[in-house]
Order: structure tokens, then sequence, then C-alpha cells
């Protein structure tokens, strides 16, 4: 037991990971890299650079919101990459990010070797976490809509906390209490302007009960936060429609 903790170490790993099946259940231990055929998949990936080609074989280097690199050169897969950063936080089939890659690149279908290429891409970065996986797609929107509408969860959450969960189960940190109290405002019953109002009217009501001598709310000023957290709220996964 101390060997294979001594290996997890060496391998990355701070806990056992320990997979319990049926016993009726044969076990696959070769895992075919075409699984990630079947999934929808997803990924942060941005290009460090602003200015880049995809069309050609130059290196590109992408990020990810953990801190991970990756420097492909492949037009196909530099595409790819590119077309599931954008897509982020929503996940996107394989057969979608192919057709998306594709139409940046070329309107001609692309060679099954390069099809086959970006299914490796896929698994392997599907295996080191780069890439998550999911059976179905995850119940969360990337757009702001009339009446936002935010997780239930985090809006629970954010009553006690900046640290919430969002509709991809991952923590995820909201900047300070103003966002905590925006959050927790977009239960889907009030329109944008609405939505200003009401802050507007609490920060009103919060310079007055501390008799405070700031100057004047700014409407136009709140709307322009609100707007920015609106967006950051949909990219961090918390909006749900």
């Amino acid at each position: 037991m101390a060997r294979d903790q001594y290996q997890d170490f060496i391998d990355g790993f701070g806990f056992r990971r320990t997979l319990l099946c049926h016993g009726d259940v044969p076990l696959q231990r070769k895992i075919d890299m075409d699984f990630v055929r079947r999934f929808h998949l997803l990924s942060s990936t941005e290009p460090v650079a602003p200015d880049f080609c995809l069309a050609d074989t130059s290196e590109l280097e992408f990020k990810t919101q953990e801190g991970s690199s990756l420097r492909v050169s492949h037009p196909l897969l530099k595409s790819a990459y590119l077309t599931l950063g954008r897509a982020w936080p929503s996940t996107l089939t394989f057969d979608e990010l192919v057709d998306e890659a594709t139409r940046q690149l070329d309107p001609q279908l692309p060679s099954a070797e390069d099809v086959q290429l970006l299914v490796e891409a896929m698994f392997v970065l599907a295996c080191s976490g780069e890439v998550g996986f999911f059976l179905s797609r995850p119940k969360l929107t990337r757009h702001v809509s009339d009446r936002p509408l935010a997780s239930p969860v985090a809006r629970m959450q954010s009553q006690s906390d900046t640290m919430v969960t969002n509709m991809l189960h991952q923590t995820v940190r909201l900047e300070d209490e103003r966002g905590c109290q925006a959050l927790q405002l977009l239960d889907g019953s009030r329109s944008f302007d609405e939505l200003v109002e009401v802050i507007c009217g609490g920060m009103a009501n919060a310079a007055d009960r501390h008799q405070s001598s700031v100057e004047r709310v700014d409407p136009a000023a709140v709307a322009g936060d609100l707007r920015q957290f609106l967006q950051t709220a949909a990219k961090l996964g918390l909006l749900i429609g």
C-alpha cells in the first residue's frame, strides 16, 4: 500500500483512485480512444498571442483557465482548440467540433486522417484533464437573456460565501460581496433595467443607513458594472437562462 501511495504521488495523484464495478461487469483495461466521439467536449483553451494563423503549420500556443499550456501546429487542431475555447462554458459534440473547426479553415471536408488526428488529440487531452467530457450537454447558457437566471445552488451559496458551484460542478469565485448580491437577484423575474433599479435602490438605502456622504448613485455606472458582471457570470457557467 505504501509503495502504491508513493507511486500516486509520482503520478501527481494526492489520493488513491479506485473504480468499483459489479462482479458481472467485464473489465476493459484498454480504453478505445474513439470514445470521445460519443461525448460532449469542453475546454477553455484560448490562444496566447492575439494574432495568429490557423491555415498554416506555424506553432500556436494555447492556455486554459487552469494554467495548462498546449502547443500545436496542425491547422485542424489549432482550429479545434480555438473552437472549444470560444464555445466555453458550453460543450460541443465531436461532430460539431469537426464541423466548426473545418468551417474556420476550409469549406471542404477534412480527410479521414485529419479527423483521426483530432480524435487522438481529444483523447490525450481528456486523459490529462485539459478537455472535459459529458454524456449530455450541461444545462447552462453562455448568453445573457432578457431576464437572467442563475443556478439556484450558486445563488444560495452566494448568501454566505464568494465561492460558489457552477453548472459544470466546478467551484468558482465571485469577485466580492457586490457580486454575491447581484447573483442573488438573478432569479429570472427581473429585466436588465429592473435589476439596475433594484441595485441602485439597495445602494441608496445602504448609504442612508450608514449616513454616508458618498456621491449620488449613478444608474449608468451601475448598468455598466451589471452588464460586465452578467458576462462574467455567463463565462463562469453560472447562468441557466
